[in-house]
């Protein structure tokens, strides 16, 4: 199950960064597409402004026949002004009005539109519509005028504006629609007949003139603007995609068989132990140690307890680990500390010891030979351990343990549940001090007075002190003057390999010159 459900976490973890990087293409995608409509809707404008102003030039030319009757001639200059335009369809004069009186053709009577909220400038260019035309439909119209005299008009077909815009299409069934502000819709430019309904809309407006272009295109271009990059997207996806599985199947080795691993570590002789020195601090001597258990990983290095001894009480190996600890233990005292006197060191028990007796076999198998002294053993559990275990089993086992002659200690005491009631059943030898309320000694902190509090439960039950954690010189003076005898910690020194602790044992009590003793 838990294989399965890593395959499917390792395939979401691979989903993921591709799903984010095609959102992200397909956001650039839109985004360039819109930047490409805003262009061709802003060029598209001004297109049309060109060619209102060309427009607009050619029907100055002509502003001196403004107010003047329709006369033949006057009709046959205008027409002959057509005829040369490539832009204006007709052209007429207007009157102060805008009533267009007079046009090439001759005369007549035609209306100009004027967009809502627009003033009729009295001189200069405006731009307007005609509704049907000569030509038929809406056709624009620019007038240039002459003040009271009136102006001339040219109409301009749309067509006109659209052929000069089409090729700012943006895409296929691109459309470019250009419309009259507050007036009229004049014309569309579209490859097609149909007009398709588009998604994609940009617009630009005229600074000068009241027109406005209109830019649109439909999903089918932004989707064929996206299908650009599906090559690029399936090599970036795969590089991504095995990158972040190459990652997670690292993760995954490195932790997936950690308890695989640790079934095997015993055969590979991968556990190390470490003796941290314990001190008579009334006597200034160095009376044992507490041995450390270590796992040396080949991949993950050296490793303490609290990562493995959590996973070696759920799988069972703790019981085996322990037994080969009891045996290191034993087989360093015998060959560094033969004489066995004034020497103790203490191993660690944890909750699964106290469930049953095979400790106890596992000591008597211990000392069976009577190489090794009990004495020189002492086993520290802890507080929460003994109060979590405050049953019948767990009595006979330590009163069992000390029948053995081996001593014990309560270790990190203080910091579990109050076990004063637990410490009255129990037969024990020791109290631990935990470091947490010896950083208290010479500071302000809530929890200082719990360190007193300790030190004299521990002297009325009369149990001897261990501190654990002292790190400082004063540290050592308040405990010396509280009547604690033993004390462990980096002030006298770190947890050290059996070779190292020997040298130190024999150079703190004087057995041997002091040498520079390191971890």
């Amino acid at each position: 199950m838990k294989r399965a459900m890593a395959v499917v976490g390792l395939v979401l973890l691979a989903t993921v960064p591709s799903v984010l990087i095609i959102a992200l293409v397909g956001w650039f995608v839109t985004d360039q597409v819109q930047q490409d409509l805003a262009q061709a809707a802003a060029g598209s404008t001004l297109e049309s402004d060109r060619l209102i102003e060309r427009s607009a030039a050619e029907l100055r030319e002509l502003l001196d026949l403004a107010g003047q009757d329709c006369t033949p001639e006057v009709v046959a200059r205008l027409s002959d002004a057509t005829m040369r335009s490539s832009r204006v369809g007709s052209i007429g004069l207007l009157s102060a009005d805008s009533v267009v009186y007079c046009t090439n053709t001759g005369p007549t009577t035609l209306v100009t539109a004027v967009p809502t909220g627009r003033a009729v400038p009295a001189e200069g260019v405006y731009v307007g519509w005609i509704e049907n035309s000569l030509a038929g439909g809406r056709s624009i119209v620019v007038h240039v005028r002459a003040g009271t005299r009136g102006g001339v008009v040219g109409r301009i077909d749309p067509e006109e504006f659209l052929e000069r815009i089409e090729g700012n299409l943006v895409g296929p069934r691109g459309a470019l629609l250009i419309s009259i502000i507050d007036g009229p819709t004049l014309g569309r430019a579209a490859p097609h007949s149909e007009w398709y309904l588009t998604r994609y809309v940009a617009r630009a407006r005229s600074t000068q003139y009241p027109i406005e272009i209109e830019a649109s295109t439909d999903e089918g271009y932004v989707w064929s603007r996206f299908l650009q990059y599906i090559p690029l997207l399936v090599v970036i996806g795969v590089g991504i995609a095995g990158l972040v599985l190459w990652v997670a199947v690292l993760m995954l080795r490195r932790r997936r068989p950690l308890d695989e691993d640790l079934a095997l570590a015993l055969n590979r002789r991968q556990f190390e132990v470490y003796y941290q020195p314990i001190v008579d601090i009334q006597a200034g001597r160095c009376v044992g140690a507490e041995a450390l258990l270590r796992w040396r990983h080949p991949k993950r290095g050296l490793l303490r307890p609290d990562v493995f001894i959590p996973l070696a009480e759920q799988t069972g190996f703790i019981i085996p680990i322990t037994r080969w600890l009891f045996d290191r233990v034993r087989a360093d005292i015998l060959l560094s500390f033969p004489e066995q006197e004034h020497i103790h060191v203490g191993i660690n028990l944890v909750a699964e010891h106290l469930r049953d007796t095979h400790v106890v076999e596992d000591l008597k198998a211990l000392f069976a030979d009577g190489a090794l002294n009990p004495k020189a053993i002492t086993l520290e559990i802890t507080e929460r351990q003994i109060i979590d275990n405050f049953r019948e089993t767990a009595i006979e086992v330590m009163e069992r343990i000390h029948e053995l002659g081996c001593s014990i200690a309560v270790d990190d005491f203080g910091t579990g549940h109050s076990g004063l009631a637990a410490l009255q059943r129990f037969s024990v030898d020791y109290l631990k001090i935990d470091k947490v309320f010896v950083d208290t000694i010479g500071t302000d902190a809530v929890s200082r007075p719990i360190l007193d509090s300790i030190i004299d439960l521990g002297h009325k039950l009369q149990l001897e002190l261990i501190a654990e954690g002292v790190e400082q010189r004063h540290q050592v003076a308040y405990l010396r003057a509280r009547g604690v005898r033993y004390a462990q910690g980096y002030y006298f020194s770190f947890p050290l390999t059996l070779a190292s602790f020997a040298r130190f044992y024999r150079e703190y009590n004087g057995v041997v010159p002091a040498t520079t003793v390191s971890a």
